[in-house]
């Protein structure tokens, strides 16, 4: 059983307007990796993030450019918005907008994880992307973190700079093209994806603050982020709920019902009626967290199986076995 890590739709917005600014025809490019875009990216179901690595790196082969990613947060549209942007910026200060970053992310990303840890005197910005393809998700990380800079950029009203950026991938292109954006020294080949950035720009009040329209886009938010289960396919949206929680070992039928405000009786019988269990849905988000940390990481077979809520390392290799074929570590040497 395979549930695809998923973004959002209105990324691959973003993806169109880039292009169209470069007189490249968006059309040509999104047939490439068979994807069309949708007319309500907002309300669409999310696309793989397989895909919109794909879509990505077609854009770059398309224009020419090694850092396709990274020039769409340079020239973002910000008049095109999708609401968690239009939240974040409408926010009364950074750590307000962080705040509803971290709160929806999961929901309108269920495939990125992003880790904000303020420490004494740093504010440690980490995403990761739970994807287990062989796809490259070098521009799609690029993108990521440079929306995240420029969204920051544009509330602040101010020309922020970043004290560290570090890249999991191999430099790609020119560097100074990278280090021009980041306004810092950047380095590639490291262990995570990493901004750091100064704590006291948690404090600073938004430019862009609009309390009016940050108490009605919160409001839609709520509203339409609760996921509509009538179209079937209740899997997948359990699948993406669980992947909020940090922690798989404690998350409970229960909790995951209450986050998708519904009953645990009424989700244990939709889940029936595809012809699952709620047991079948934490399997599915272990394998595909297990495969991306095997893959992309560098932990240890023991802090994996901890991290994925096993009780003993054999427990794990005994379940990624059975899902898989194989064991952890021949996974992990294939790739």
């Amino acid at each position: 059983m395979q549930v695809l890590p998923t973004m959002s739709a209105r990324h691959a917005v973003y993806v169109r307007d880039r292009l169209l600014d470069l007189g490249v025809q968006p059309l040509q490019v999104f047939q490439t990796v068979e994807f069309q875009l949708p007319d309500d990216p907002e309300l669409h179901r999310p696309i793989p993030v397989s895909t919109f690595a794909r879509l990505l790196n077609a854009s770059a082969d398309a224009t020419g450019d090694p850092h396709f990613g990274l020039s769409i947060a340079r020239h973002f549209h910000y008049e095109l918005s999708g609401l968690l942007s239009l939240a974040f910026l409408a926010a009364p200060t950074v750590h307000a907008a962080i705040g509803v970053l971290q709160r929806y992310h999961r929901v309108v990303d269920g495939g990125m994880d992003l880790h904000i840890a303020p420490q004494a005197e740093q504010l440690r910005v980490e995403f990761q992307l739970l994807d287990t393809s062989e796809e490259s998700l070098d521009q799609v990380i690029e993108y990521l973190v440079g929306l995240f800079i420029a969204l920051l950029r544009t509330g602040c009203k101010q020309h922020l700079t970043a004290d560290d950026v570090q890249f999991q991938h191999r430099r790609m292109g020119n560097i100074r093209t990278v280090e021009e954006f980041f306004r810092c020294p950047v380095q590639f080949g490291t262990e995570a994806n990493t901004v750091i950035l100064s704590r006291s720009l948690l404090e600073v009040r938004l430019a862009t603050a609009n309390p009016i329209l940050f108490g009605i886009v919160s409001k839609a938010m709520q509203s339409l982020f609760q996921p509509d289960t009538r179209g079937g396919e209740m899997l997948g949206i359990v699948c993406r709920e669980i992947t909020r929680y940090p922690s798989l070992e404690h998350v409970s039928l229960e909790v995951v019902a209450q986050g998708l405000s519904m009953t645990a009786r009424t989700l244990r019988r939709q889940l029936a009626t595809e012809g699952h269990t709620f047991n079948d849905a934490k399997r599915a988000v272990r394998e595909s967290r297990a495969k991306y940390l095997l893959r992309s990481s560098t932990m240890d077979m023991a802090q994996i199986s901890f991290e994925l809520g096993f009780s003993e390392l054999s427990a794990f290799s005994r379940a990624f076995k059975k899902w898989t074929g194989v064991s952890p570590m021949e996974y992990r040497n294939q790739r």
